[in-house]
């Protein structure tokens, strides 16, 4: 599943680049009793990494995810929208899984697995989650309690970033333009 170079480990990929929201949820895992939290809808994917991932938000079942633990994070894609998510993503790990062949809730689970060895509690978006894929992430990982944690990504996101500032001020000036355009 993982195509590591010959001197990187996966634990070192794993601490490679991240966003700010990435830092910001690393930060909130303890006090919220998670060792790892995982973002599966198009909005909260697109919150961690800073890209939204092209088929995403248009085909459900082609799964993107993201794997947040406090020491790294990972954006889980299928292997056709890698090349993209490599260029685009502020997470610089990327795994991929071969769609049709390999089940994403499988490569998850390997993910959460390797970041963070001896994890009990993962916070799952269980909100965008078929019932299905979430039976499949609880058999890929037995003995990790799997919980709701659709609320602290709502609440962290609340929060506005200094990027997302600046991308909203800078929207908010090209309605202002387009609408006095629109009244000259």
């Amino acid at each position: 599943a993982y195509r590591l170079s010959a001197t990187q480990s996966l634990n070192e990929r794993m601490k490679l680049a991240v966003t700010e929201s990435v830092i910001r949820l690393q930060h909130s895992l303890h006090e919220n009793g998670l060792d790892a939290a995982v973002a599966f809808s198009p909005e909260n994917v697109a919150w961690l990494a800073e890209f939204m991932v092209p088929s995403h938000p248009i085909m459900r079942r082609r799964h993107a995810a993201a794997v947040v633990t406090e020491d790294g994070a990972a954006l889980v894609v299928a292997d056709m929208e890698k090349t993209t998510a490599e260029q685009e993503s502020g997470i610089a790990n990327i795994v991929s899984y071969r769609e049709f062949f390999q089940n994403p809730m499988e490569i998850v689970g390997e993910c959460i697995k390797a970041m963070s060895s001896g994890a009990k509690r993962v916070g799952i978006e269980m909100e965008f989650l078929p019932a299905s894929d979430f039976g499949s992430l609880q058999r890929f990982l037995k003995g990790i309690e799997l919980v709701p944690c659709d609320g602290l990504f709502t609440s962290m996101r609340m929060v506005k970033t200094e990027r997302e500032i600046k991308l909203l001020r800078r929207i908010a000036k090209i309605a202002e333009e387009v609408h006095q355009e629109l009244l000259s």
